[in-house]
């Protein structure tokens, strides 16, 4: 109390008397409430924290925080004299939201006001658009900025500036300070997060003004920027001394630790060790749990081989067992190549291949050198099958393929016996810095042989074999160095004229082609594009994706596509080669590389031709069109960056220059895949400009104009911004709108960006940033004067634009003018792509079809988080499975914890359910279901018959949440919904028991597919239909949260007594609000159920569900299943067949044969085109399930055409030429008519 007092007494004396030119303040952090309330104001959202630090800022974005001095200090004697000196001291800290990204910044300023109306973000809350640069302000600041601002010509994202009366700076220099006394100049950080002391002084007698700053207590004696300056016309004779500091779309906590104040003398230097500490960052200890989750997983894995190691020792006899004796080729004895590989000997020890350890070893009798691979499997299940699989593969005899000459099994272990070679893999010599370079020829010889031994696989052989796994590591050089294909571990044999069945993805990363994700068949063209990466790689000397390159160079194929557009394909040969290569050759087989690695399976060549090519039998077609799918990218995933892109040509927009303007018409699909899923970074624009090099800044400028240029109409730009941030210098409504912009950034009109749905009344919001395609149609009528602009997410223009905007374009657009693109990134980036652009001159363009164009790459995700959890879950189940194994006898009593009693629905007791099932008879099993075994059972005291799922969890780990999830899906009510009705959890954690209302017809599936007993009418499929559709049309809008059910499908739907259909096992199910876009997560569901979006993205939506209702809508119409194996090849894929029918004016065909042609043509009809709606590969285009319901109830209609559901390349040339009518149209970007600037295609 008494120290209180006096520290209140010293303040007093200090200010609160009559002002005078010693003034003195000292701040050793803000520990004292009281004295600190009297003699601080804070506004906005600063505040001291406990610890006794002033907060300025939090992690919120767009806000800001003052404090200030409460009592006005006097810098002069009178209104229009000199200037006091005055000298300040503070400790400042900023820690980002985001490591690596600042949020502003903060400053020191001296003002008329405590109460500054200053804008937050670039504006560190000091002033705001209409004042910046008035002399009026009278504001002096020393900003300390971690966002370069180009607005305000700030130099970097890390500098101290001094401003007067502007947010420009009159200097500036970027943040460091002086060694010592000497020349040597260290930079600091000031986002570090760690404490910064700075020195800011002034004196009157010479006008000088320096600021110095230091991560120690010690003031530098050299300042680190200085600045001759009289502040007398800036500061009036009483003036307010404190700090600003804002937030912007990023945020940063803004802390001040200590305040030291002096009028005409030197102020106190702080001491950093008293002050108060700066809270970090949120920490996310991802390398020491990743670390302890690997190191308990090997431990635990070691422990596991370890007693197969035991139990191996055992088993020491070889056993042959009768069908062994029809297996070729030889049987090798144990013993044999045991001595062979010395005993398995790690000297011996070669390398690892697709299934285990491969061994150098010489046959003891024959003396000849061979490789011995050793395949450890742990059950004997398939083991007939895989080695007579390895016998068929063992058969293949080729040069080029490397020889199986025999096996042997021993119990555990599967051996395998393959030519010895001698020069090893490929990898070894093309990349990095390998001891003996391949010349050439070597390298073309290579490939020449690989090339055959594929064409032998693919057609020389009795059944077509697909090798899986082309790449250099698998490419096996002899003694001669002739490459030898090997590694059939993945290799899968059909016959010839049958279609492979769909299996898992296997592969590796960059050799995998894009179609494997969607259908999960490997056909000979999937190896194929392995191949082309083959090519590429030891043409290039790279691997296909190399994470130590460039950005430009990561990924090869693009790296070459490149060089190869721009006349320089030559300059990505091997380096290692010194230029001693054919040209020729070199040429051919980097086109053929290029071809191979087309993203479209149907444009690839077969290995024949490839062959044909490399014998020069046939010459590689002279213009290659680009592997990827003729997405234009406008920008990247850099920040700062702009992109343009225009149509090289002028177009005529006048008859003379002082003429009316034509009318014009354009359409163009985009879309916006930003760098954070929930943070856009402006956008881009359709724009007409007088030259295609627009000089011009990027962030809130679009790269149309810049800070000069504003507003000046000889600028003659016309510009329709499709914008994901709101900048409030630009007036912009909010972060998702569409504006029309003429010679400014302003917008004249704006709007939300959204769509009129088809009854021209309901509006629909449109998310830009979304990374969906999205389709633009903008309309100038010159006789009226009126623009509308109008978007959708489907490839249909609105009947009503979302956009009406009167207005004469004559006196913006010359005589001629250019057409194209522009699109910026600011401190966050965003990729802005172009899908197809159509254009026309007195006439309306050509809508787009979207499902036509190139897909759209997702956004980079990084699953550490999950590889965490799936790491940390397997490690706790398996610990706690043997520790309940051993204590499951004596806990066999129903726990009720304290957060068990605020959970629903009912909980009933283990007996009482134990009682209902009979004991969980196997005579009362019903099946299983997505988490165990599911029971019939009649419960004891009200008889009502029950469905008991009962669920095995390993461990407590997550028990919590998922009983919480159970809770909410619990309180789904709904006719067309399998009914929750309680649980049960018992024995601790040993079960877990869901109960369900007894649905006495069983699943869908069994009345549909097929030969079953009863055969559903069509009246009761389409009611069936229509239940299923009402049912997750609440799901996805009826209930609190979106609930995504994820397994839709026949299985899962369930009949009662009366063959209604209901959704059931929730299993997978995932609930988000509404309004928020779902997380990442894995990918679950059933194959032929699953949105092609999904592999990509790892985000299940409502989109993804209404996928998988399209494939239950055309089994239950066509009694097949999505994927048939037993079809053949044009009926595997359920949804191919069914528009191939349709395409041929013979849909009707696809209808269950055992109706036996009893339906309802009309309706047929509509559900069969509701199904391929639905399938279609885009999900912007398919339609919602409330749209699905208005279909099936009749209030709309199925579209009288449709477009193929399945994905169609972009077609990478010029559509339509110009014509009368002046029609430009683009189904996909390619670069053979734009001009494209900054950005990459």
């Amino acid at each position: 109390m008494v120290r209180l007092c006096l520290l209140c007494f010293f303040f007093f004396f200090l200010f609160l008397a009559a002002p005078a030119a010693s003034q003195q303040l000292y701040f050793s952090g803000f520990q004292d409430d009281a004295a600190v309330a009297a003699n601080l104001t804070l506004t906005d959202i600063a505040k001291i924290e406990q610890n006794g630090i002033l907060k300025l800022t939090n992690d919120t974005s767009r806000l800001q925080g003052h404090a200030f001095y409460s009592s006005p200090v006097r810098f002069k004697n009178s209104s229009d004299g000199k200037v006091f000196s005055f000298s300040t001291a503070f400790v400042i800290a900023v820690v980002p939201e985001y490591p690596t990204l600042g949020g502003h910044g903060l400053a020191f300023t001296i003002a008329r006001s405590k109460n500054l109306r200053g804008l937050p973000s670039q504006y560190l809350g000091l002033l705001n658009a209409t004042d910046v640069g008035n002399f009026t302000n009278h504001l002096f600041a020393v900003e300390f900025d971690t966002v370069q601002d180009f607005e305000f010509a700030d130099i970097n994202d890390n500098h101290v500036g001094i401003n007067l009366n502007h947010m420009v700076s009159n200097v500036s220099t970027t943040a460091s300070y002086f060694v010592d006394d000497g020349p040597t100049k260290q930079n600091l950080t000031l986002k570090s997060g760690r404490p910064i002391q700075a020195w800011v002084d002034y004196d009157s007698s010479v006008n000088s003004l320096t600021v110095g700053l230091s991560p120690f207590s010690t003031k530098p004696k050299k300042p680190i920027l200085s600045f001759n300056v009289d502040l007398s016309p800036i500061l009036e004779e009483f003036m307010y001394v404190g700090f600003s500091a804002s937030t912007g779309l990023l945020a940063s906590s803004h802390y001040v630790l200590g305040w030291s104040f002096s009028m005409n003398g030197q102020a106190r230097s702080l001491d950093l060790s008293s002050l108060p500490s700066v809270p970090g960052p949120k920490k996310k200890h991802t390398a020491f749990t990743i670390g302890v989750s690997v190191a308990a997983v090997l431990i635990v894995i070691i422990a596991i081989c370890v007693a197969v190691l035991i139990i191996w020792k055992i088993k020491n006899a070889d056993i042959i067992e009768a069908w062994e004796h029809e297996i070729g080729p030889h049987r090798y004895s144990y013993k044999e190549l045991k001595k062979a590989t010395k005993r398995f000997r790690d000297k011996e020890l070669l390398g690892r291949g697709g299934f285990g350890k491969v061994y150098k070893g010489t046959l003891p009798n024959s003396k000849i050198q061979v490789a011995v691979k050793r395949i450890s499997h742990e059950s004997k299940q398939g083991l007939r099958e895989f080695v007579s699989e390895i016998a068929s593969i063992g058969r293949l005899r080729h040069r080029n393929l490397v020889q199986l000459l025999g096996w042997c099994r021993r119990r555990g272990d599967l051996l395998l016996v393959y030519d010895f070679m001698a020069n090893g893999s490929l990898d070894n010599y093309i990349f990095d810095d390998p001891d003996v370079n391949l010349s050439w020829q070597q390298r073309f010889r290579i490939i020449k042989g690989v090339a055959s031994g594929l064409l032998y696989l693919h057609e020389g052989y009795e059944q077509v074999v697909i090798h899986r796994d082309v790449k250099a590591s698998n490419v096996l050089l002899d003694s001669e160095m002739n490459g030898k294909l090997g590694d059939f571990g993945l290799a899968r044999l059909y016959e010839h004229g049958a279609n492979p069945s769909t299996t898992r993805v296997v592969g590796t990363l960059g050799y995998l082609a894009p179609e494997l994700p969607r259908t999960g068949k490997a056909t000979t063209s999937s190896d194929v594009y392995a191949f082309g990466a083959l090519l590429l790689e030891v043409a290039c000397g790279r691997r296909p994706i190399d994470p130590k390159s460039s950005s430009e160079e990561l990924v090869l194929v693009d790296w070459v596509w490149e060089n190869y557009r721009e006349g320089k394909l030559l300059e990505v040969m091997d380096p290692k080669l010194k230029g001693d290569f054919n040209v020729a050759e070199a040429v051919m087989i980097l086109k053929l590389g290029l071809f191979c690695s087309n993203d479209s399976a149907a444009a690839r060549p077969s290995m024949r031709q490839v062959v044909m090519f490399l014998e020069g039998e046939i010459g590689v077609p002279e213009e290659i069109s680009a592997p990827k799918n003729g997405l234009l990218i406008l920008t990247n995933d850099a920040g700062f960056t702009q992109g343009h892109v225009f149509y090289e040509s002028p177009v005529r927009f006048k008859k003379s220059s002082n003429a009316n303007s034509f009318s014009f018409s354009t359409t163009f699909v985009f879309a916006i895949v930003t760098e954070l899923p929930s943070l856009g970074s402006h956008g881009l624009a359709f724009t007409i400009a007088p030259s295609k090099n627009l000089h011009a800044s990027p962030s809130q400028y679009l790269g149309l104009l810049n800070v000069t240029s504003l507003g000046d109409p000889s600028n003659h730009l016309f510009a329709i911004e499709l914008d994901t941030f709101q900048n409030l210098e630009f007036e912009d409504i909010d972060d998702n709108h569409i504006g029309v912009n003429l010679n400014s950034m302003i917008s004249t009109a704006s709007t939300t960006a959204s769509y009129f749905i088809n009854d021209g009344n309901t509006k629909q919001y449109i998310n830009l940033k979304s990374g969906a395609p999205i389709q633009v149609w903008i309309d100038y009528d010159a006789p009226v004067n009126s623009l509308t602009v109008a978007l959708s997410p489907f490839s249909t223009k609105p009947q009503k634009p979302i956009l009406s905007f009167n207005v004469d374009l004559s006196p913006i657009l010359l005589e001629f003018m250019y057409i194209g693109f522009s699109a910026a990134t600011g401190s966050i980036s965003s990729s802005h792509y172009l899908l197809g652009w159509s254009f026309s001159m007195d006439g309306p363009a050509q809508s787009l079809d979207i499902d036509s164009l190139p897909s759209v790459p997702g956004p980079k995700n990084t699953y550490s988080d999950l590889a965490i959890g799936i790491s940390i879950v397997i490690i706790l189940i398996v610990i706690t499975g043997i520790f309940l194994t051993l204590y499951k006898i004596t806990k066999k009593v129903d726990i009720i914890e304290a957060w068990e009693l605020e959970i629903g629905p009912h909980r009933y007791p283990y007996k009482e359910l134990e009682l209902a099932t009979k004991q969980f008879s196997n005579r009362e099993l019903l099946g299983r279901g997505g988490f165990g075994k599911v029971y019939r059972g009649t419960l004891p005291n009200s008889k009502t018959h029950v469905a008991v799922k009962r669920i095995s969890h390993e461990s407590k780990q997550g028990l919590r949440e998922f009983m919480s999830e159970i809770t909410i899906i619990g309180r789904l009510r709904h006719r067309n919904l399998v009914q929750l009705l309680g649980w049960c959890r018992h024995g601790g954690n040993e079960d877990l028991l869901l109960v369900y209302e007894f649905m006495a017809n069983g699943s869908l599936d069994s009345y549909i597919f097929g030969k079953p007993k009863v055969i559903l009418s069509w009246k009761q499929r389409v009611k069936i239909i229509n239940g299923v559709a009402s049912g997750l049309l609440y799901l996805h809008e009826g209930y609190e949260q979106v609930v995504i059910h994820r397994d839709v499908k026949a299985s899962n739907v369930l009949l009662d007594n009366e063959m209604n259909g209901k959704l059931s096992d929730f299993g997978l199910a995932k609930l988000y609000e509404h309004g928020e876009n779902p997380t990442t997560t894995r990918v679950v569901g059933t194959v032929g159920y699953l949105a092609p979006e999904l592999h990509r993205t790892g985000k299940a939506t409502t989109s993804s569900d209404v996928y998988a209702f399209g494939a239950l809508v055309l089994e239950v119409a066509c009694g097949r299943r999505p994927i048939g194996s037993r079809a053949v090849p044009e009926e595997i894929v359920l949804v191919d067949w069914v528009w191939e029918k349709y395409r041929e004016r013979k849909l009707l065909e696809v209808m269950d044969e055992k109706l036996k042609g009893d339906f309802n043509e009309a309706e047929a009809v509509m559900i069969l085109k509701l199904g391929l709606l639905c399938s279609k590969d885009s999900a912007a285009a398919r339609p919602s399930m409330r749209l699905v319901m208005r279909c099936l109830d009749g209030e709309i209609g199925v579209p009288d055409e449709i477009t193929d559901p399945r994905m169609v390349e972009g077609v990478d040339e010029f559509v339509d030429s110009w014509s009368e009518n002046r029609d430009i149209s683009f189904a996909s970007l390619s670069t053979s008519s734009l001009s494209i600037l900054d950005g990459r295609s």
